[in-house]
């Protein structure tokens, strides 16, 4: 007779022997992503790519371990990477050349998407439709229409061109299954006692927000990886596959939030009501996320789902995060920047500030919490009356 578990057993089995459900980590993302919203500011991983770029380029801006974003990025690819040990499932995913090259060039569009549209699939579209930003709720459909066009390149592609993503071309490199778990323990560990080890020689909100954006991306990353959640799934699904769960997931996420966000802001108002409201009403949004939609599409990962990817080791998605990393600071300083000499907006910025497109509007502003509630509603109702109908009788599914 074989010897009961442990609780300690058993609560390892229940987290890292098996998926965790998309919805449940998807509700779990939206309790951190408050907890983060409170410490600080709300997620969003733009900012962070821009500024590791900038880093990279040498240019004058803030140090990497400074960033509280920044840091919490990188924290998330830990925990990610993390979790992938502590469930045996880590290894070199090397994709096919074909699908490399597309890594890059999801990585580019997103970059350019994120930085035009202000905002990537958290920041813009899963915190920011919760906190009742009018231009999320465009962000929201950009997204959807860019993801449609890039599935249907991708399914032209299958049947045109089947050797780019010809599985044989790829490879894999196993890591010692019985050592990961202790890989992992560690990185876990590593990165909670990181504060402590490097130390912070700031003020103690400063210190508090940069340790509080570690720990919580950390577990973050965790999750991410073993909920398997990706926004991508959600709006690529209905057009290949057909499968509405991962977008009833990311539903679930944006309801829990919806709560959340509402209360707070209700609650404070002033400067907290207005934050997570990008300036980017409305065909700012509309632009960005278009080509957004169909850069996370192509690439297999947006901004964060290409994070915890990469700390699987999908060497795809790692070239995604570079080639957004790269890019996104040039799209800042050339395409939406400022003249250095005399600080008036240049490129696209010029142009969305001319037209007036670079406007924070806050629904409750527009039209009273009751109604932006409504209204959050029933774009989500929608939605997932579309992806469950979907889903059942297979109209606009390829599969």
């Amino acid at each position: 007779m074989s010897e009961e578990k442990s609780i300690f057993g058993e609560l390892y089995d229940s987290l890292f022997s098996k998926s965790m459900p998309m919805w449940i980590g998807s509700i779990l993302l939206a309790g951190m992503s408050m907890a983060l919203f409170v410490l600080k500011s709300p997620f969003g991983a733009t900012s962070a790519y821009v500024n590791w770029g900038s880093n990279i380029y040498g240019w004058d801006v803030t140090p990497v371990a400074m960033d509280f974003r920044g840091i919490g990025l990188l924290a998330v690819i830990a925990g990610a990477f993390a979790a992938a040990l502590l469930s045996k499932e880590f290894s070199i995913k090397i994709a096919p050349p074909g699908e490399l090259v597309k890594g890059f060039i999801g990585g580019l569009l997103m970059a350019f998407g994120a930085v035009v549209g202000k905002g990537c699939t958290l920041g813009g579209f899963f915190t920011g439709m919760p906190m009742l930003n009018a231009g999320a709720l465009i962000y929201a459909v950009g997204l959807m229409l860019g993801a449609l066009v890039a599935s249907k390149w991708i399914l032209y592609e299958m049947e045109k061109w089947p050797g780019i993503s010809d599985g044989k071309k790829g490879k894999s490199f196993e890591v010692a299954k019985k050592v990961q778990p202790f890989i992992g323990f560690a990185v876990v560990v590593f990165v909670l006692l990181l504060p402590i080890l490097f130390g912070y020689d700031v003020d103690q909100k400063t210190q508090r927000v940069l340790i509080g954006f570690i720990i919580i991306s950390l577990f973050m990353g965790i999750v991410l990886q073993r909920s398997k959640w990706c926004v991508v799934r959600a709006l690529r699904e209905p057009w290949m596959s057909g499968s509405s769960e991962p977008a009833k997931a990311i539903i679930a996420g944006i309801l829990v939030s919806l709560v959340m966000f509402t209360a707070y802001k209700f609650s404070y108002g002033g400067s907290i009501a207005m934050a997570g409201v990008g300036a980017h009403f409305w065909l700012r949004a509309l632009i960005g996320s278009f080509f957004f939609g169909i850069g996370m599409t192509i690439a297999g990962g947006c901004a964060v789902g290409a994070m915890w990817r990469t700390g699987e080791g999908h060497v795809k998605l790692l070239i995604a995060v570079l080639s957004f990393t790269l890019i996104a600071p040039l799209v800042s300083r050339y395409i939406m920047g400022t003249d250095p000499d005399t600080g008036d907006p240049i490129g696209l910025n010029k142009l969305f500030t001319d037209m007036g497109q670079k406007e924070k509007v806050f629904l409750p502003d527009v039209m009273g919490y009751g109604w932006s509630i409504v209204l959050v509603l029933g774009f989500l109702l929608l939605w997932y009356l579309f992806a469950t109908w979907n889903d059942r009788t297979g109209k606009f599914s390829a599969m």
